[in-house]
């Protein structure tokens, strides 16, 4: 009967059912860094693939005066508002950003991608302030 019995080291006792590796290390850890590890790998895949967007590359031609690198966005739709009895039509353009009117005398710029674009801001009331209007270029 006399085998020695190795006392376990302090701090670490071991429960029913724990297996260890060879070296001492828990395999359920070693199991669960590992599935850390990939997760944390995959949230960051994600996060990489939602901010780096195609439309991301458009930023690059607006005018700073116009984009804080957030504010401008391709049109989605067009409508135009014709008011009734005298008045010019106006145009109503929705972006990712909300819905904005666009008046007959605010300044167009030309778009270097043949689509519609609008900069907009929003302030604390949540309305909707125009601030450059990009039109595709006219033939």
């Amino acid at each position: 009967m006399g085998g020695l019995v190795r006392a376990p080291r302090p701090g670490r006792l071991k429960t029913k059912g724990e297996r260890r590796h060879r070296y001492g290390f828990r395999v359920g850890e070693v199991i669960m860094n590992a599935l850390t590890s990939a997760l944390l790998a995959l949230s960051l895949l994600v996060c990489m693939a939602l901010f780096w967007h195609p439309c991301a590359k458009a930023h690059s031609w607006y005018p700073p005066e116009c984009c804080s690198d957030h504010d401008c966005a391709p049109v989605n739709s067009v409508a135009q508002l014709v008011p009734i009895g005298s008045g010019w039509p106006q145009l109503i353009v929705t972006s990712r950003f909300g819905t904005a009117i666009i008046p007959p005398d605010f300044p167009r710029r030309e778009s270097k991608d043949g689509r519609m674009h609008v900069c907009t801001s929003i302030d604390r009331a949540f309305d909707i302030h125009l601030i450059c209007f990009f039109m595709p270029p006219t033939t």
